[in-house]
Parts: structure tokens; sequence; C-alpha cells
């Protein structure tokens, strides 16, 4: 993600609707995932981007002809400090970098709260620096996608789109039209970006617009159906024809950067199969990635909490309502995470939690594994986003079966836990000439009948596939394929021995930092790695 100016904001809103204090964003991450129950409080929360954006009149809030509460907190910078205090008072550097809260009202800024300063800064300070911070705000534009949208037959007028969708297909022809608009973005990036999302599903050619009678409609050539009026397809398929429109028509428009765009849609999911509802979701978020805009989705589907919920540069916000308050929480543990699933009535039978489960022997593996795929993909692949690793504890193999759910077996069924699964195994060999174990060979053979994945280390043991060159800047050697690695470090010389711990996580921590791409020649390992990493995306339908 590139530098976020937003970092370290907070923004709430308070004495509107149903919120009676203020609530909200602790923080503003690039992607911020509003979840909770109809009429929680979710639009109404969303309704302070716009303001604290256009700083209008805090009336355009009111509430019973009162205006609202918005606080928002950003970090004291040292600009401000130089602004406003005495060059001859104190340490003024430990005052940098806390967090402020302040409240805008008309041409003023009103000091509310601010983190633990010590020794404390006296309150007659505090008050100008608020008056004086700068609104993190200034120069976005907030966009707001409503959950009721559609794309309809327009007359060619005026363009630019507004909440509903109206104005879509006006502006989608200005684009067609226009001499001094660039048809590229149509021809190409949003027709690109169309068939990115939908995959498999359908493959478009063209988007067109075509009159009749005075009125214009979008049209699009598909490569199986020939050429369809949008105004008869699904809603699924016009939702992701108004977000690209946002996304590429509108910054254009208005000539904005897109960096300063505070996206707003809601509800997405809206008649979306949820194969192309990750498929939007990983666009967003390499979208959000590349031009450092920010999203604000709400959400009832299972698939964005689940894309999102370990992602460090997304949070999810559940918003609930007791019928008197409406209140918000930051998910950060599995105990609240798990009420907000029961608040959606999302059953555990209903919610595949990861696409696909890549069963390792223990946490080393997992630690190797999770950066070898990182590294084979640039990062686009994430563990908790496309997979889940979970650890079957070596010998205890034994106990698991691949075989289908219904089988009878007293072994522990891997595919109830998902369908889609990988395991990774250390051969074990003292040689090249030696067998597998049984277990590993039933395990290979019941994967490979059900379509799962298995890989066994081409060495001995996944250390094997440390790379020589980071054995030889430490100990000084590598051990061979079929030697036992840890044993390895332990027989060395002792001074030698102290650069390498014998512990198998604290050297895989050790390890996998000084990785490079360069280093996945080792072994078979850029096979397995890579077919490793075309299954998960087959998993997620990418």
């Amino acid at each position: 993600m590139p530098d976020d100016p937003l970092q370290g904001t907070g923004l709430k809103i308070g004495n509107y609707k149903c919120f009676k204090k203020p609530e909200g964003f602790e923080n503003i991450l690039p992607f911020n995932i509003i979840i909770g129950r109809n009429n929680a409080g979710k639009s109404a929360l969303l309704d302070v981007l716009p303001y604290i954006v256009t700083r209008q009149s805090n009336q355009m809030l009111a509430l019973d002809g009162k205006g609202a509460d918005v606080h928002v907190t950003t970090p004291i910078q040292a600009t401000e400090i130089e602004r406003v205090i005495s060059p001859a008072w104190g340490n003024k550097n430990r005052i940098i970098g806390r967090r402020i809260t302040w409240s805008p009202h008309g041409d003023r800024q009103l000091f509310i709260s601010v983190e633990e300063i010590e020794p404390p800064v006296p309150r007659g300070l505090l008050d100008p620096l608020a008056n004086n911070a700068p609104n993190p705000f200034f120069g976005y534009h907030c966009k707001r996608l409503r959950a009721e949208r559609d794309i309809k037959p327009e007359q060619a007028a005026t363009f630019g789109i507004a909440a509903d969708g109206t104005g879509a297909t006006r502006t989608i022809h200005h684009f067609r039209t226009h001499a001094e608009r660039d048809s590229a973005i149509l021809e190409h990036t949003m027709l690109d970006d169309l068939n990115t999302i939908f995959g498999t599903d359908a493959h478009f050619t063209r988007i067109d617009t075509r009159e009749d009678q005075g009125t214009w409609e979008v049209y699009l050539d598909e490569e199986q159906k020939g050429r369809i009026r949008l105004s008869r397809s699904g809603s699924g398929l016009k939702t992701v024809i108004l977000v690209l429109a946002y996304l590429h028509l509108i910054p254009r428009i208005e000539n904005a950067d897109t960096s300063k765009y505070l996206y707003v849609f809601e509800e997405l999911e809206n008649n979306l199969h949820p194969a192309v509802q990750r498929r939007l979701l990983h666009f967003l978020r390499e979208f959000s990635e590349q031009h450092g805009c920010h999203f604000f989705l709400t959400t009832h589907s299972p698939v964005e909490i689940d894309y999102f919920a370990r992602d460090e540069h997304a949070q999810v916000l559940h918003v609930t309502n007791d019928a008197t308050n409406a209140s918000v929480t930051t998910i950060s543990a599995y105990a609240h995470g798990k009420h907000v699933l029961d608040d959606l009535d999302i059953r555990a039978s209903d919610i595949l939690q990861s696409n696909g489960i890549i069963w390792v022997e223990g946490p080393s593996d997992r630690l190797y594994l999770n950066r070898w795929i990182e590294l084979w993909t640039d990062g686009t692949l994430r563990e908790g986003a496309h997979y889940q690793v979970l650890q079957y504890g070596g010998s205890l193999m034994a106990h698991l079966t691949a075989l289908p759910p219904d089988a009878l077996s007293d072994a522990i069924h891997i595919l109830t836990t998902n369908r889609n699964a990988a395991v990774l195994m250390d051969s074990d060999k003292t040689n090249t000439t030696d067998d597998l174990s049984l277990t590993k060979r039933r395990i290979i053979n019941e994967l490979e009948v059900h379509n799962g994945l298995s890989w066994v280390t081409s060495g001995r043991t996944i250390e094997n596939y440390i790379p020589t060159p980071l054995w030889q800047k430490t100990i000084g050697r590598a051990p061979g394929p079929y030697e036992h690695a840890i044993t390895f470090i332990a027989d060395q010389n002792p001074q030698a021995a102290t650069k390498l711990p014998s512990d198998k996580v604290k050297l895989a921590r050790t390890i996998i930092t000084q990785l490079t791409r360069d280093h996945l020649v080792t072994l078979d390992l850029a096979e397995k790695v890579g077919m490793l990493c075309d299954r998960i995306k087959q998993w997620n339908g990418m």
C-alpha cells in the first residue's frame, strides 16, 4: 500500500439519528467494512463522510433541529506546534505524534481530548493546537453508491452519476462520443477490469451505447450471447459496471486524483455470485493498493467479512442498536467476531471461513510456506483471505483421512473441514531410495482421488529447502538433502552454530526474513510452490 495520508486519523459522529454519543472510526484504514443488522445505523454512520469532506454547516446533519457532534482525531504535527507554542516552551517533541481530538464548529475547531502526555500540557495550549489542526479530509471527494441502484436508459444530456446510478448511461455515452474524452477508458481499461472480475463466468468484448427514439442505452457484446441490452441484464452486472464507472470515469470528470476519493459502496454483494464477489473484492483491494483511495463497504455478506478479516489494511466495524442508541465496535478478537456472525444470523455451516486449507506438520512449516507463497505471488495470495494453514502434528497424520465425508472411518475427515485441501508432508527419507511411509502413501492416494493436492518434500524435511547460500553465510556449509538439518546445526562448531538457532520455529523466523524469490530454486521448491499457488487461485476463482 502507498503511504496513507489518513493514517492515525479518527472520525466519529454523535447527536445524529440513532447515534446519541459520538461513535465511529477510531482509525481510518484503506478498507473499512461496516456490518450490522438492517436499521442498526450503518448508513447513518457513513453520513459523516460527505460532511467532513465538504465542511458544510453542522445543520446538514441536523437532528430535531440540533447540530450533530462530529469528532475528528489527528496526530499533532511539528508545524502545528511551531505555530502555537513559544520556542522557549519546554520539550515540544513529546507532543509530536500524539493524537488530538477536536470538533468543527463554524469557523473554529474546539478541543475535545488528547492522548496522555507527561507531564500534562496546559489547556491554554491544547485549545490553539486543536484550532490549528489541519482537516485531514481537505481536498478529498466522497462518492456514495447506495444499495438501491440501477443503470437505466437515459436521454443524453448532462453527465455525472448519482448514488442510485442515475446518470451512469449518460456518463458512459459521454465517454463514448465526446472528442475530449479518452474512449480507451471504456474500450480497454473498464472492459479489461470487467472481464477480470467476472473471470470464467462471462467474457465481454465491447461496452457501447445505442440510441432509440432519443433515449440512449448501454449495450455489452458478450462472447457467448452476442450483443445484450444492459437494462435486460442482471443487477449484479450493473453493480460491477457502476463500481468501475465510479473508479475510472468520475475522477476524470472531476479532474481529480483517484487517491483523493472516499468510495462508499453499500451492499455490493446484492445479486452477485460469491465467486464474483471475491474477485470484485480482490480487484478493489489491488485498486486501492495501486491508487491509494479508501473504501467504506457496508455488507451482510460473510464473503466480505472473511476476505478482509485478517488484512492489515482493513478493519471490520460492527454497528449494533439497542433501540435507544447505536454503537460501533471494531472487531479485534475472535469472541466479538463470533458475536458478529450470530448477529447476522450466519451459521457455521453457512460460511466457508477459508477458501481452502493447507495442512502442515507444525508451526515452522507454516512460516516457510507463507513466505514462499508471498514471494511467488508478490503478496497477492494471503493466508486468511485466500487460504488457511492448519497443523496436523507429525505422527498424528495417521489419524487423518482424505476420504469423502460420508465414508466410514474412525479417522478425522479433512475434507469435512474444507473440501479444498492440500497437505504438505516431510518425506523423512534418509537417502534417495527410502520408501515413503504407508500413512503418507495413503494420504497421497486419497487426495489424488478427490482432487486434493499433496506435496512431499524432496529432501528429508522442510528445513532442507533452506537455500545453500544462507547456510554458507552462517554455518559455512550446507547439509545434504537427506541430512537432518536441526542436528546438522547442533553438530557444527559452537561459534558457527550460534548464528543459526537449533529450535525449528526460531530457525524459521530467522531464515524467512532473508529469503528472496531467487532462493526458490532449491531442490523442487519452485515447482511445488508454483503448483500450490495455482491451486489456491483455483480455489478462489482467480
